[in-house]
């Protein structure tokens, strides 16, 4: 009986299926069936691309890694036999310097002359350090001698020029959105945004390169520009910059808003969001300098948020209340006012406490996550009253609870207090974070017969023995634990905990167990150790990590320490 081709269409529909799903192992083996199936699958492969684990570092083999960035590369001069990089939807240029910085390290000359092979004409990607140019080219020692910004520039320019010329030719549009970047000149992404009409994201280490000419090019060639990700932009007019750019843009086009390092940021900018306000979701600004964050309150229209996350700069924190009871309030209306809000964080903002505790009673807020990590305590009864209203939050899904200074002692989890009782009333948690926290073992044993649902818990404390680890089984979805409390686990209490979770692997399936502060005293052996390790990679497909306090094979400043006279 003959069998009929399948039709390209449904070779499509499978292939998207299967990028969708990230499976690019089966992508891999479609495009091997034929010529006919491998445009469709390579195609939805390098969509996908950054997915690979190569990519992520999953699978830590280098020359896998510079196999795939030299086929984008290579594929932008027209030399491969499908135009790979006019396909991929996210073009990572960080990834390729760590590929360059992993070679470099490792003194792999080797895979350094392979990737820029002279006789593909790879060698064109190749920028030596001033001074270091030599008509030898590629025979002489390139490790130490390579400028690597300029080298992942260069392969930047490359692959957005032929992008763009892609696009002119057959008059569609391709598929690049996601750019991510440590560094682009400021007079270069202007022009690597015009290239790219699908562009929706920007990620970049250095905000610098945010003058009006990058604005301008995303406002007229980028109608679907949406999210903006700066690591850093501490210039000394990075606060008037960022409020222009902010301006240029489309009124009301961003998505997504974050800044996550060092920064420079105050009024001018954090006023110009609200050129943004109906259409902004996610609001992430770290670092914030105590002149920031007295502006917060300029943020008021700023009213659909669904994730907001506000960090003071740890070296320059500010009593909100202490400056302005006013302010205090009309920060936390703002916050009230934004019924879509979801997801909640606060990191070194002192009065954390007195903001959330009136977010916490809005009946139209429900949130889905919440963290708050080193803030003040307003005294016993005011602290009180914020945990009671935490339980009006019953959808919580995620909480992340430290105190001041980032030390276990900032928050004491106590009977004193109503915050253990509170937590187990929160049935839907899947992670509890308490790792800047004191929390004692007959805690932990209310929160696992309380919260079955968890699936990641951290927590600190002191005095953890074996009986805690017998109760810790209990949570059937466990994985993710980190312990960062004193322990005192034996290797038969361990075994028995690995093989209790072996027990179901199909629940604790890739589980990673953190021990932080394990006795010294009670170290593991090479081989308990080497048992643990194997049963935990084996059976489990996970990780388990023993950090000991005053490991005895260590050497420690004490014991230098002597007598004086």
């Amino acid at each position: 009986m003959a069998h009929s081709a399948l039709p390209q269409d449904i070779i499509l529909l499978l292939c998207e299926e299967l990028a969708h799903r990230h499976d690019l192992a089966t992508l891999l083996q479609v495009s091997l069936v034929s010529r006919r199936t491998a445009s469709v699958a390579l195609e939805q492969l390098y969509s996908v691309y950054e997915y690979s684990p190569v990519f992520t570092g999953q699978y830590s083999n280098r020359r896998s890694w510079a196999v795939l960035w030299r086929s984008l590369i290579q594929s932008s001069l027209g030399q491969t036999a499908l135009p790979y990089c006019a396909y991929v939807r996210a073009l990572s240029l960080s990834n390729y310097g760590q590929l360059l910085e992993d070679i470099n390290l490792n003194r792999d000359e080797d895979s350094l002359r392979w990737l820029f092979d002279s006789n593909i004409g790879m060698d064109a990607f190749l920028v030596l350090r001033e001074g270091q140019q030599s008509k030898r080219g590629l025979r002489r020692k390139l490790i130490g001698n390579i400028d690597f910004q300029k080298t992942i520039l260069k392969c930047g320019d490359a692959i957005t020029r032929y992008i763009k010329d892609v696009a002119d030719e057959v008059e569609k549009a391709v598929a690049l959105a996601h750019v991510e970047s440590n560094y682009i000149p400021v007079d270069l992404l202007p022009s690597w945004v015009a290239r790219l009409g699908t562009l929706a994201s920007l990620r970049i280490q250095d905000g610098s390169a945010l003058g009006v000419e990058a604005a301008s090019a995303i406002h007229e060639c980028c109608p679907n520009f949406s999210e903006l990700t700066c690591h850093s932009f501490s210039k000394p007019t990075a606060d008037e910059d960022m409020a222009i750019f902010l301006q240029t843009l489309r009124p009301n086009s961003l998505k997504r808003f974050e800044v996550l390092s060092m920064n420079g940021l105050g009024e001018s900018a954090i006023t110009a969001l609200n050129a943004h306000a109906e259409t902004l979701r996610f609001l992430k600004l770290d670092s914030l300098s105590a002149e920031a964050m007295k502006c917060l309150n300029m943020l008021h229209g700023c009213k659909y948020l669904e994730s907001l996350s506000i960090e003071n700069l740890r070296h320059d924190q500010i009593d909100l209340r202490t400056f302005s009871d006013g302010l205090l309030k009309e920060i936390t209306s703002w916050i009230q006012s934004c019924k879509s809000l979801t997801a909640l964080t606060f990191s070194y903002v002192r009065d954390s406490l007195l903001i959330v505790k009136d977010v916490l009673l809005t009946d139209d807020i429900k949130l889905n996550s919440l963290s708050m990590q080193n803030f003040a305590s307003q005294g016993k009864a005011e602290d009180s009253i914020t945990w009671e209203a935490l339980g009006h939050q019953t959808s919580l899904e995620t909480l992340t609870l430290g105190g001041q200074d980032g030390t276990m002692d900032g928050l004491v989890i106590d009977d004193t207090t109503p915050l253990a009782g509170v937590i187990c009333t929160l049935r839907r948690l899947k992670t509890l974070n308490l790792i800047q926290s004191f929390v004692q073992q007959h805690e932990i044993r209310q929160f696992v017969k309380a919260l079955p649902a968890l699936v990641d818990l951290k927590f600190g404390g002191e005095n953890m023995d074996d009986t805690i680890l017998d109760t810790l089984v209990g949570l059937p979805y466990l994985k993710d634990l980190d312990i960062n409390a004193t322990s005192y686990f034996t290797h038969e209490g361990l075994k028995s905990f690995a093989l209790q979770l072996g027990a179901h692997p199909e629940r604790h399936r890739g589980v990673q167990v953190n021990i932080l502060m394990q006795s010294g005293g009670l170290k593991l052996g090479d081989e308990q150790q080497l048992w643990l390790s194997e049963y935990f990679g084996t059976v489990l497909e996970g990780v388990m990590s023993i950090n000991y306090d005053r490991d005895p094979d260590e050497v420690h400043e004490s014991d230098f320490t002597g007598d004086s006279d």
